[in-house]
């Protein structure tokens, strides 16, 4: 399995696993759909643009001052968006600059949203960062 099946199967059983998830969506850090579960590719790529421009504009919150945003809540009558940085570990394949964007209903618990993501998001930099083995041929 190549990294982009691994994040699409890891993101699927994420999603399905939490009840309230409604969507979740990787993207990269200039607005572009990396991977999307529970998403048409157009809401996706909405998403991903929209989402781009909340951290950019959240950034600038403290333009002055070293490192970057980590997480982003937003909260509306029909549910909620929790964006959170996904690149724990800038060296892992694939990953750097990548966010996670989670889409709930309302009733869902954010606290254990947030937390799930975060256990999410290391468990994918882990599995990614796993170099994949040759097979073995016997007798060679």
């Amino acid at each position: 399995m190549h990294a982009g099946e691994i994040k699409y199967q890891m993101l699927k059983d994420f999603t399905e696993k939490f009840p309230g998830i409604t969507a979740a969506l990787l993207l990269t850090s200039d607005g572009l759909t990396d991977t999307a579960v529970g998403l048409a590719n157009d809401a996706a790529d909405t998403l991903a643009a929209m989402s781009s421009s909340l951290v950019s504009l959240a950034n600038h919150l403290y333009a002055d001052k070293p490192g970057a945003v980590k997480q982003t809540f937003i909260e509306h009558d029909f549910g909620r968006a929790l964006l959170m940085r996904a690149d724990t570990d800038t060296s892992v394949p694939g990953m750097a600059g990548l966010l996670l964007v989670v889409l709930t209903t309302p009733e869902a618990n954010a606290g254990a949203v947030a937390y799930e993501m975060s256990r999410w998001i290391k468990g994918i930099n882990a599995e990614l960062a796993t170099p994949v083995r040759a097979a073995s041929h016997p007798g060679q």
